[in-house]
């Protein structure tokens, strides 16, 4: 039993919905509250929204860092990895909507996605790397 074992992660700001949703080996944390999107690493949090994206949802990280996710904005329902400061957005060929929900240690992101809105599927990527960064 974990009793006692706990810690909050208490998202900056007002919010309804808050949540931890991955944790690397490092100890570094990433989460969501409402709208946003979070890493919590050494007691700091710093936002990473994706530019101009309505809400991020950021779901992974690896021992590299690098975090995936999916965000909403005008134009795209799609999937992102972040690291220092640089996105690169990502959707499966032809789908409406692209959800990244987890990394591994070697870049692969696995997620869901749509052509439909009512059928789901599973889709895992090449890894990603610190190169596809530069």
């Amino acid at each position: 039993m974990l009793s006692g074992r706990y810690r909050a992660v208490n998202f900056p700001g007002a919010y309804v919905y808050g949540f931890a949703a991955g944790i690397n080996n490092a100890g570094t944390v990433i989460g969501t509250a409402d709208a946003c999107s979070y890493i919590y690493k050494n007691g700091q949090f710093k936002n990473i929204d994706v530019p101009g994206a309505n809400r991020t949802a950021a779901l992974g990280i690896n021992d590299s860092g690098i975090v995936a996710g999916w965000y909403f904005s005008t134009s795209c329902n799609c999937s992102f990895v972040y690291k220092n400061g640089k996105f690169l957005s990502f959707s499966y060929p032809g789908a409406v909507f692209t959800a990244a929900a987890g990394i591994n240690a070697s870049g692969q992101i696995v997620g869901e996605y749509t052509f439909d809105y009512q059928t789901y599927h599973g889709f895992l990527t090449s890894p990603i790397t610190q190169a596809d960064f530069r």
